[in-house]
């Protein structure tokens, strides 16, 4: 897969489930901006790793455990 094909991949995948991801977070955390920012930032972390994921695996249970791993980061720290 080349770069191209990578970023539109990604960004397929992530407009698809990012509804999901959002709620995911926002379950948890119950505050609009902090959930914003953990939303980013999760989505950050799963472009710099996209390269990890396997095309045709459940994009949405590798994203939801990346926010989870984020999630209870914020949790602790807080």
């Amino acid at each position: 897969m080349n770069e191209q094909e990578r970023q539109e991949l990604f960004a397929q995948l992530i407009t698809r489930h990012q509804g999901q991801i959002y709620a995911c977070i926002y379950a948890v955390v119950r505050n609009s901006a902090d959930t914003d920012d953990l939303f980013q930032s999760v989505c950050l972390v799963l472009w710099h790793r996209f390269e990890s994921f396997r095309p045709g695996s459940n994009f949405l249970a590798w994203a939801r455990q990346t926010a989870k791993n984020k999630v209870g980061n914020f949790v602790r720290r807080k």
